[in-house]
């Protein structure tokens, strides 16, 4: 597999990097970076379903393991740093899964708690994402876009430095989409930039990205 290679900003400027960054499954190399230098703002990475978009953001959130250097605000991506590079990332699941028998409540106040976020906070997103009439209830009887919601708000608590959003506009009603446009917007003038995963164009008309990737064969190519 050819090795991608992003071209380098201004060091004074850089706010995430990669460096020799490898991923494999069985073996099978998923993603090969050599290096990879990105800006504080809003970057849109797109790639059909299975590219490794979300396999990229699962190493960003420090979910899942990788081989490499990663670093966000100076910050390294690695057991040492764990509590601390943790608190800089949010991270909105494509198809967020939860227990069956938790509330959509238990999940926004555990990561309320986690995130140091205040109570005004989620009563906000909780209005705003209109959730009030069944966020209380039993995970197993939400849909799919219920479900949705629910990873979206997690993602906008406490005081991130990069939120990460997968695929954030699929099953979710159009109303809900302009706001999540909105959250973007107003989050960028505190200083916290977004990472967007999505196979489908984001409207240029709602919200500006910095710059746009193409995710395709292992590879993250600087497009924008």
């Amino acid at each position: 597999m050819k090795r991608s290679y992003i071209r380098k900003v201004n060091p004074k400027t850089v706010f995430f990097t990669v460096r020799n960054f490898l991923k494999n499954y069985s073996n099978h190399p998923v993603l090969d970076i050599h290096a990879l230098d990105i800006s504080s703002g809003v970057h849109w990475f797109e790639g059909a379903n299975g590219s490794g978009k979300s396999t990229f953001f699962r190493t960003i959130a420090g979910i899942i393991p990788f081989d490499g250097v990663m670093k966000l605000c100076s910050t390294e991506n690695n057991k040492q740093n764990a509590v601390k590079y943790r608190r800089l990332v949010n991270y909105a699941y494509a198809e967020p899964k939860y227990p069956d028998y938790l509330s959509g409540a238990d999940i926004i106040e555990f990561v309320n708690k986690a995130r140091g976020s205040n109570g005004k906070q989620v009563d906000e997103l909780i209005g705003r994402f209109r959730i009030n009439d069944f966020y209380e209830n039993a995970i197993h009887t939400y849909s799919s876009g219920m479900l949705k919601k629910i990873s979206l708000i997690t993602a906008f608590l406490g005081e991130p430095k990069l939120i990460l959003l997968d695929e954030p506009f699929t099953t979710i009603d159009s109303q809900t989409a302009d706001l999540v446009y909105e959250l973007i917007n107003e989050s960028r003038t505190n200083d916290i930039s977004f990472f967007i995963a999505s196979h489908q164009p984001l409207d240029n008309t709602k919200v500006k990205t910095d710059n746009r990737f193409k995710v395709a064969e292992g590879k993250i190519a600087l497009t924008k």
